[in-house]
């Protein structure tokens, strides 16, 4: 359990004014072979009114907001705070001492203004270590809020862009349909239920980053029945799935836009048709997402329903949660058009 803020100041209060005491019994020690009634007196006193008056100066630079000013605004007052500490400590301590000791030797001038020094060296130490801490606190919290922010921000993103593939993968699979309505009715009621499948699943996913692939593979499963309902013959398609991948996760729809891109820009071009394949392998480091389909690659159309649309996003989508660690590739084979995404399987690549 953490400590809180104030039991942590008074643990280093205690402990850091105990280790300067420490500090002058050892060198008086080493100056003298014991350690006399006086020098017990002027020690325990130190002790005390260090540990008070450090107190009442941090009370002041708390009142006086001095923690949220700018260094140079802080420099000077962290020295006119340290000099007014150490007289306010010279005075109670000289007249402490003489009081419990009588030595009236600790009203000389000389004595006076080499122990102001000192308490002042001492006092713009201390301030100097509480300033330190407090910057580095400050920062520390800074950065933790930053990140928040950028991890809210990067969740925004993903959520948008997962927002809009919903859409953009309903308007392919009613198009499919629509498609079989006038030329197989009994294929095109099949085809709805299928889609009412993939809707529930997809909705069900719909607020998680990640999915386990299996997951994703039931969904493409299922739209690739409708599809394959309506271009019959002339869509073959070829599953390799490696043993142990579907426990794999991945962002939600990403096999699912590689997939229906490759069917709306390629295969569906062709009059004969062709071939869809999808290969889902492990790999050194993560596994590797490979969807081919026979065509040619052209230009992106960059409408709101072509190809640029959902590929670009599947790269925005890898790149806000894995960072640089992800990897997409699409690209001409002979006669297929392929499309590779790496992930890596580390968690600690996610990002937010």
């Amino acid at each position: 359990m953490f400590l809180g803020a104030r039991n942590l100041f008074w643990i280093a209060q205690l402990v850091g004014w105990s280790g300067y005491v420490l500090l002058a019994v050892v060198f008086s020690l080493l100056l003298q072979d014991e350690l006399g009634r006086s020098e017990f007196i002027a020690l325990s006193l130190v002790w005390l009114l260090g540990i008070v008056i450090s107190h009442y100066y941090r009370k002041a630079i708390i009142s006086f907001d001095w923690l949220r000013l700018r260094i140079a605004s802080i420099i000077p007052r962290l020295i006119f705070g340290s000099i007014i500490s150490a007289l306010v400590f010279e005075a109670i301590y000289s007249g402490l001492l003489f009081a419990l000791s009588g030595n009236a030797a600790v009203f000389d001038l000389s004595n006076l203004l080499q122990d102001l020094l000192s308490w002042s060296l001492l006092f713009i130490l201390w301030s100097l270590i509480y300033f330190f801490y407090h910057f580095f606190k400050n920062y520390k919290q800074e950065e933790i809020k930053n990140l928040q922010l950028e991890a809210a921000h990067q969740e925004f993103q993903i959520n948008r862009l997962r927002s809009q593939l919903n859409p953009h993968f309903i308007f392919n699979a009613m198009n499919s349909i629509r498609a079989l309505i006038d030329e197989d009715p009994t294929k095109a009621k099949k085809a709805i239920t299928q889609l009412s499948n993939v809707l529930r699943n997809s909705l069900l996913m719909d607020e998680k980053k990640l999915i386990p692939m299996e997951d994703e593979i039931n969904i493409v499963k299922d739209y690739l029945e409708i599809e394959k309902a309506r271009y019959e013959e002339r869509l073959n398609v070829n599953w390799e799935i490696h043993k142990h991948n579907e426990s794999r996760m991945i962002p939600p729809l990403m096999l699912q836009t590689l997939v229906e891109n490759a069917i709306k820009h390629g295969i569906s071009k062709l009059p004969k048709g062709g071939d869809l394949n999808i290969n889902l392998s492990c790999v050194q480091d993560g596994y590797k997402i490979e969807v081919s389909n026979s065509g040619t690659l052209g230009e992106p159309d960059r409408s709101n329903n072509g190809t640029g649309y959902g590929l670009s996003s599947t790269r925005k989508r890898l790149e806000l949660i894995y960072d640089d660690q992800a990897e997409f590739d699409l690209f001409q084979e002979h006669d297929m058009v392929k499309a590779k995404v790496f992930i890596p399987k580390d968690s600690k690549f996610i990002k937010a």
